[in-house]
């Protein structure tokens, strides 16, 4: 099956990766900029530029891992709807993203600018089915305690018992 992982902000860095580990990408983003570099790069036909997608569920069922190679963030919603498909996210460390990826057990986290280190991580999930498996679970299982609607749901009625004594 061919592999696949989704771009996500991060300018040349994620360009580099992609390089560097994939076969095939699925990704969105500053298309104009990314798709001159992968261009330079050598690697234009290997990235499939999707822009806006209507059924975003059947792109996230399709992906391996999805790469968030950003600079700076702040709680990137694409990473909570990945980690609930149980895609496991290899990240830069800035903004909000330590706050959802526990590096090494639900997903992967690496200094920002660091394309070395990033790619290592992305070929981790890529190479290790089992390594996949077990991040994913476990990104699903973090989404499902803490961001549903349910974990919501719970934590707001904790709110209101604690001002109504």
């Amino acid at each position: 099956t061919a592999r696949s992982m989704q771009y996500s902000w991060g300018g040349n860095v994620g360009i580099q990766i992609i390089k560097e580990v994939a076969d095939n990408v699925a990704g969105h983003g500053n298309i104009v900029m990314n798709h001159g570099a992968a261009e330079r790069l050598g690697i234009g036909s290997s990235v499939c530029w999707l822009g806006y997608q209507e059924k975003i569920a059947e792109v996230y069922r399709r992906l391996t891992v999805l790469l968030i190679p950003s600079r700076s963030e702040g709680l990137p919603n694409v990473a909570l709807e990945a980690m609930g498909y149980g895609v496991p996210v290899v990240a830069t460390s800035v903004g909000g993203l330590p706050e959802i990826v526990n590096d090494g057990k639900n997903g992967f986290l690496a200094p920002s600018e660091d394309a070395e280190a990033l790619a290592s991580k992305v070929l981790c999930v890529l190479d290790d089915p089992l390594v996949r498996r077990r991040l994913g679970q476990r990104a699903q299982q973090e989404v499902a305690s803490r961001f549903s609607l349910q974990a919501k749901l719970r934590a707001l009625e904790r709110l209101y018992d604690r001002v109504r004594t």
